[in-house]
């Protein structure tokens, strides 16, 4: 009897061996939307709770941010350094969840679902403690980069060609959306006008003589201008909520996820062997090109992560009460977006040319903003909220074509990189909102903050930019180019047409192309 050689991954046998049907397409399964929607889930909670002390962060700040804290060390460290410690968090953590995700496989998605189960009720039943709430969000993100690390491999490993780019836009799409969501639902769970405390860290000692002087507690324009508001907010049901939500993804999860499908979705999907930690590094960086975008993508992403991080802060108070509506519209607008950039993505395989314009479009989005800013007006404050939205909408579909990109630049035949180029992406990303936030709030400098602000991050996105239009070799695509050889080998030319040859042993041909016995050249 004729024995079938098995799919592995990594030295097991998970997969039978690929099966088209009568068109001579790969057979695909419908259970793919249900694992895209666990991760889809997943991370849109994930950011929706990673994000919540920016838009709460004046009510965190209540109980970590004063100076008549029960703990001194707590006013010490304050509400910012929650968001500080997760950037830490997640620097450290990206590539080490890179490197499991392409050496032990998706199976970890299942993981990552019940760590963020832990950390939602571990933060829900730490309330206002402090240092628990640090050790909750290390729980959380631990489940959070392990799901996130997970979507190039999870989308390559379910998703014909054809539809990559539209489930890689799915999961971006439903990414942001989760952080957008808490500038929504933040403001629901409000018990009171904003008032103001002159305790707060960020509040502007100037401000005092003024909040004396006319003895009010509500929040002026001046008092939200100086940082000196706050929320009362039912900060204890709001976790609740997020508690739920991960329980019941979770328990999703566990019914819908499998590792792998039972056949492989395209000829490209052969499951291959995870590299080494600094091997993975090696194999990506010597790429002149991509070294390239990850530099651009430092340059550019930080001044928008400023912008969100401290959106109340950076936006005038005459208009900082419309930040609601400029999410909803952001997040209505990026749905169609995300889809049509997909489908045009894997219709016309323009990675590179779709990245560039998408970085250009960036940094005219934030000129603009910052024109606004320096002309002053009140019509002219009100359309940085509305250049705000199509900002949103850009940097979804921009994540979209950055990792086709990446994944186009650093595909090897040997080696499972899906895992390692996301993690690598997500840790430039924490750096530069490590590195910005830290630099350039807008309460760092004395004199017109917020216009400052901008300055600096139009400088930096320009040289972003232009980082991106000066990439070399821009359109070398190692995965296309090997997809096509593969597909070259199951086809054969007839006078007039082609037709699908006999799959008998195409399964042996590609397994001994990947391994290195059956030479091919690119």
């Amino acid at each position: 009897m004729e024995t079938v050689k098995k799919w592995v991954y990594p030295d097991k046998p998970v997969q039978e061996p690929i099966k088209f049907d009568e068109n001579g397409n790969p057979v695909v399964y419908r259970r793919r939307f249900h694992v895209l929607t666990v991760y889809c889930l997943g991370y849109f909670l994930w950011n929706w709770q990673d994000s919540r002390q920016v838009i709460l962060a004046s009510e965190y700040a209540e109980y970590f941010d004063t100076t008549t804290s029960f703990e001194p060390k707590q006013g010490e460290l304050g509400v910012d350094f929650i968001k500080i410690s997760a950037s830490v968090y997640y620097i450290i953590l990206y590539p080490i969840a890179g490197y499991l995700i392409d050496n032990y496989g998706i199976k970890l998605m299942l993981v990552a679902a019940l760590l963020q189960v832990v950390g939602c009720w571990w933060w829900y039943l730490s309330f206002t403690a402090y240092y628990s709430v640090l050790v909750a969000r290390l729980w959380s993100a631990i489940g959070g980069t392990l799901n996130a690390s997970a979507l190039l491999v999870m989308v390559n490993s379910w998703f014909p060609a054809k539809e990559r780019p539209l489930a890689v836009g799915l999961g971006v799409l439903l990414a942001n959306i989760g952080a957008g969501t808490s500038l929504i639902m933040g403001p629901l769970f409000a018990t009171d006008d904003r008032i103001v405390n002159i305790d707060l860290k960020s509040c502007k000692p100037i401000f005092s003589t003024t909040f004396n002087t006319s003895g009010s507690s509500e929040c002026t324009d001046e008092a939200q201008d100086n940082f000196c508001c706050f929320t009362p907010t039912a900060i204890d049901f709001y976790n609740l909520i997020l508690a739920i939500l991960a329980s019941i993804i979770f328990i999703y999860a566990v019914f819908a996820f499998r590792e792998l499908p039972p056949t492989p979705p395209s000829i490209i999907a052969v499951q291959k062997k995870g590299p080494g930690f600094l091997q993975a590094l090696k194999l990506m960086f010597s790429k002149g090109n991509y070294a390239q975008i990850c530099l651009a993508d430092f340059l550019s992403s930080g001044p928008p992560l400023v912008f969100f991080a401290t959106i109340d802060r950076i936006l005038p108070a005459s208009i900082a009460e419309y930040d609601f509506y400029a999410a909803a519209g952001g997040i209505a607008l990026s749905f169609p977006a995300a889809a049509l950039f997909g489908r045009y993505i894997a219709k016309h395989k323009t990675y590179y040319s779709t990245t560039a314009f998408l970085y250009v479009a960036g940094f005219l989005f934030w000129a603009a903003a910052t024109i606004c800013y320096a002309v002053g007006t009140s019509g002219s404050e009100f359309a940085v909220l509305v250049l705000g939205v199509g900002a949103l909408v850009t940097f979804i579909v921009w994540s979209i074509g950055v990792y086709e990109l990446k994944l186009e630049y650093t595909y090897s035949k040997e080696y499972n990189l899906g895992g390692a180029v996301v993690g690598v992406d997500r840790t430039i990303i924490n750096s530069a909102s490590l590195v910005y936030v830290a630099a350039i709030p807008p309460e760092r400098f004395d004199i017109d903050g917020r216009t400052k602000t901008m300055y600096i991050g139009l400088a930096s996105m320009a040289i972003g930019t232009l980082l991106v239009l000066t990439v070399r070799n821009k359109y070398r695509y190692l995965r296309q180019e090997h997809e096509n050889e593969l597909e070259s080998i199951a086809t054969e030319s007839v006078p007039g047409k082609e037709q699908p040859l006999s799959f008998e042993n195409l399964d042996e041909t590609l397994e001994e192309i990947v391994d290195g016995s059956k030479t091919a050249s690119i």
